[in-house]
């Protein structure tokens, strides 16, 4: 301890004796550079004033003059009584400007220096007392110039930090590196000495004491390097999964490239992970390394993942069996670990881990902790981005999705509608649309109030999604109106589409318990148009099924018609 202080010290005296020097000389060379400007700047307004006496008006003043002093650039700025600029150089007309206010408001003497605006000024008057000269160069310029050390300066410097470093190097080669070699030397001397001598004093078992003692120093030794290199790995491979995880937008992904990572440095057979699905009531697997994984686990289940219970990690041995949903092969521990958003278990990852090849007890009861704590971060990481993801899908699901359906809105099925156009262009594949629209909509709202129009529209939205195929897509267009768009249905699907729909909703079962018990019976006119033959276009094809299903309601309403008019030209 003794010697790392004094070398500390040494290093330290060194560089601060560097930094010291340094900033001595430059405070030196910048206080001789400021007093050397402040005579040329003075001199430099002499020679302007030289000049003007010489051409006797500021405007016979050549545009070529420009001042300098020690080939730093001077601004310049002459003004007259009525403190209006007539010269200028190097300066612009706002800080002239600025500089004749200041002139004016702190009453500047001639022959005097100040500080402005970062810069030093020096203020003079022509012979005649009618224009004033005013000279300014910026500190920055004086600050860069003094920068500019010269060699012999910056020379001494280096000298000084190689002496102290070689200083340091002798200190530590005399003082340190030959004694504690030559105490190594000597031990092991010592050492080999007591092994191959004959001393009685030593017990008869001593090589074997020796032996066995060098033996489990060196077992001691390879796994605590062994515990250190894996932790170092593991805090890189951690660094590279946290940069992939968090950006991440599929949630297997993130698991498939955190088993990739993790597997071979810990020894681990199989990943699964299960994720909690609200939808469903039952923990769904998301993800698994290898083909045997369970599909699903309800919430209710007697036999739900303990670990998921109690938000803890959970070891399962062949000796230790505190949870069922973990079978175990032959050789097998598993390491169950909840995934982890703010406070609240979204899921399970499960680790598999092949304990044949352990050999002794304190491996066997050591590694598992190991295993924990090195797989923790990567699980909390991991839970983190699907909490994340989840978090960020369910945003955008709500700017497409209307709130009181659960239908896409009009915005989406927009867009949705030309991407599909332009493929069915493409593909040459046939589209159609349904416009739907709830008859007598008003009556609902009039007679009944709100809540049960509310009631309407969602019981109505609830059956075209259980009645559209999959593939299908139904939105909410506006008010009264939803929106159908068929991919690869010709004319007659979309009538069993449409005619499915319809007598689905005519046979909706009136719920007593949300207050639908009384209204009238709800029907739909639908109205149809396909693609190519109405329309290349969303506005068009939108316009003829409108125009197909005002013709349902002039007909009687609770039908579906087929848009009759074929356009002559349609825009491609």
């Amino acid at each position: 301890m003794k010697a790392k202080r004094i070398i500390g010290l040494l290093l330290l005296f060194s560089f601060g004796s560097a930094i010291l020097l340094t900033s001595y000389i430059t405070f030196i060379t910048f206080k001789k550079q400021l007093q050397l400007i402040h005579n040329e700047l003075r001199l430099t307004s002499e020679r302007t004033s030289l000049i003007l006496e010489k051409q006797g008006s500021v405007a016979a003043i050549p545009s070529s003059y420009s001042p300098s002093c020690l080939d730093l650039t001077v601004s310049l700025i002459a003004f007259n009584r009525e403190r209006t600029a007539v010269l200028r150089r190097n300066i612009s007309e706002h800080e002239a400007d600025a500089i004749i206010r200041a002139f004016k408001e702190q009453a500047w003497a001639s022959e005097s220096f100040h500080e402005w605006n970062n810069s030093i000024v020096y203020v003079s008057a022509s012979s005649s007392a009618d224009i004033v000269l005013v000279h300014a160069i910026s500190r920055n310029d004086i600050l860069r110039s003094v920068a500019d050390t010269p060699m012999h300066v910056m020379l001494a410097i280096a000298i000084l930090i190689l002496l102290n470093v070689g200083g340091l190097y002798f200190f530590i080669k005399t003082h340190i590196e030959d004694p504690l070699k030559n105490l190594i030397e000597n031990r092991i001397q010592s050492i080999m000495q007591s092994l191959t001598g004959t001393t009685h004093s030593l017990p008869a078992d001593f090589s074997l004491n020796v032996g066995f003692l060098t033996s489990e120093l060196k077992n001691s030794l390879e796994k605590t390097m062994n515990i250190l290199y894996a932790w170092a790995r593991g805090k890189r491979l951690f660094e590279e999964f946290s940069n992939i995880a968090l950006a991440e937008t599929d949630s297997r992904n993130i698991f498939r490239i955190m088993h990739s990572m993790v597997a071979e440095q810990m020894g681990i057979k199989r990943t699964q992970v299960y994720e909690i699905s609200n939808s469903t009531n039952r923990i769904e697997l998301l993800y698994s390394s290898t083909e045997d994984a369970k599909s699903g686990l309800s919430l209710d289940h007697p036999d739900l993942c303990f670990a998921f219970r109690s938000g803890h990690p959970l070891f399962q041995s062949v000796d230790k069996k505190v949870c069922s949903h973990c079978p175990k092969g032959d050789g097998e521990t598993i390491l169950c670990m909840p995934l982890i958003a703010g406070a609240t278990a979204i899921g399970i990852c499960q680790f598999s881990f092949d304990t044949s090849d352990l050999y002794s007890t304190a491996d066997y009861q050591e590694r598992p902790l190991l295993h924990e704590r090195f797989l923790s971060n990567f699980v909390r990481l991991a839970g983190t981005a699907l909490n994340g993801l989840k978090l960020l899908n369910a945003y955008k699901n709500q700017a497409i999705t209307d709130s009181l359906t659960g239908l896409y809105n009009r915005r989406y099925i927009v867009e949705y509608m030309t991407n599909m156009i332009n493929i069915s262009k493409r593909s040459s594949d046939p589209m159609a649309v349904l416009m739907i629209d709830i008859d007598h909509f008003k009556r609902f709202n009039d007679e009944y109030g709100h809540k049960i129009g509310d009631l309407v529209l969602r019981e109505v939205a609830g059956c075209i999604r259980r009645t559209v195929r999959e593939g299908d897509v139904a939105g909410r267009y506006g008010g009264e109106e939803f929106v159908c768009i068929l991919p690869g249905s010709d004319m007659h699907i979309a009538l069993d589409v449409a005619e499915r729909i319809r007598s689905s909703v005519k046979m909706i079962e009136y719920d007593e318990r949300i207050g639908m018990a009384n209204i009238p019976r709800i029907t739909l006119s639908i109205g149809i148009a396909q693609f190519p033959l109405h329309g290349y276009s969303h506005y068009h094809l939108t316009n003829a099924a409108d125009r197909a299903l005002y013709r349902a309601k002039t007909e009687g309403r609770d039908r579906v018609r087929v848009h009759a008019h074929i356009p002559e030209h349609e825009e491609g």
